[in-house]
C-alpha cells in the first residue's frame, strides 16, 4: 500500500526487498560495479542481522515472513543473489532451508503433485515458479541431487497442469482444474487468468535446463513459450 512511515514491520518484508534486490543485483551482473556489489552486501548483512537464520529460513502463514509459496520464492532469490555477491555461506544455507522448508510445507499428490499456494490449500499455482527456480540454482550451487529432484517435481507438475492451447500458462489450479478456464481472456489486476511474469519464470527453467542438460526439448519448450509472449492477443481494457 505505498508505506513511507510506520510500517507493520519495522524491519520490512523480505519479499519486497528481494524484488528490488534482483533488480540491483542483474545491474550488477551487467556492470560489474564494485560499488553495486558493496551495496548488495551491505543490504544483505542488515537483513541477516535483522532476522535469525531460523526467520529466514521459515514459511507459511505463522512465519511472519515467507507467508505464501511467492513471498518464500522471491526470499529465495535474494538469499542467492546475496550469496553471489558476498560470498556468505549463511546466505545459502538461508536458501537451502527455505526452499526445504517450502517444499515440505506445501507440496503434495492432491491435483497430481504441484506446490500449494499458501497453508489454505485451495489453489496450486504458477507462482511457485521462483522457488523451483531456486531450487535448480542450489543444485548447480552444491550438486545435492535433492534439490534438482525438487525443481523437477515442480516443473513437471506446471508444464502438465498449467500449460495452456497458446502457450502461455494459467495462473492458478484448484479441485475444478485450471481456475478461469470459462473466461481465458481475462486480464486485470489481481484477478488475471495468465501470469506473464510466470510465463517469462517457466521460459526462464526451459532454458536453464537445456544448458544444465543438453536436451533439446527444453530449447523448443523455452522457444515456444517466448512465442507465446510475442504472439499473445491478450490485453487489459486500457490495451496494454
Amino acid at each position: 500500500y505505498g508505506y513511507t512511515t510506520n510500517l507493520p514491520d519495522a524491519r520490512g518484508a523480505l519479499w519486497e526487498r528481494g524484488m528490488c534486490y534482483v533488480a540491483l543485483t542483474d545491474l550488477w551482473r551487467t556492470t560489474r560495479d564494485p560499488v553495486l556489489q558493496q551495496m548488495l552486501a551491505s543490504d544483505w548483512r542488515r537483513t541477516e542481522s535483522l532476522f535469525s537464520t531460523n526467520q529466514l529460513q521459515s514459511c507459511g502463514q505463522d512465519s511472519g515472513v515467507n507467508w505464501a509459496v511467492d513471498d518464500a520464492g522471491w526470499s529465495s532469490v535474494m538469499y542467492l543473489d546475496a550469496y553471489d555477491a558476498s560470498g556468505d555461506p549463511t546466505a545459502l544455507l538461508c536458501a537451502q532451508g527455505l526452499v526445504k522448508n517450502a517444499f515440505n510445507r506445501w507440496l503434495d499428490s492432491q491435483f497430481g503433485g504441484g506446490l500449494w499456494y499458501s497453508d489454505a490449500k485451495q489453489i496450486k499455482s504458477l507462482y511457485q515458479i521462483a522457488i523451483v527456480l531456486s531450487s535448480l540454482r542450489i543444485y548447480e550451487l552444491t550438486d545435492d541431487q535433492s534439490f534438482y529432484d525438487r525443481a523437477m517435481q515442480g516443473y513437471s507438475w506446471m508444464e502438465s497442469h498449467l500449460l495452456r492451447s497458446d502457450n502461455l500458462y494459467w495462473c492458478d489450479y484448484n479441485s475444478s482444474g485450471p481456475a478461469g478456464k470459462n473466461r481465458p481472456n481475462q486480464i486485470a489486476e489481481t484477478n488475471s487468468v495468465v501470469s506473464l511474469g510466470g510465463a517469462l519464470g517457466m521460459a526462464v527453467l526451459h532454458a536453464r535446463l537445456y544448458r544444465l542438460t543438453g536436451d533439446t526439448n527444453y530449447l523448443y519448450r523455452a522457444i515456444r513459450t517466448a512465442n507465446g509472449i510475442y504472439d499473445s492477443p491478450l490485453l487489459t481494457p486500457a490495451g496494454i
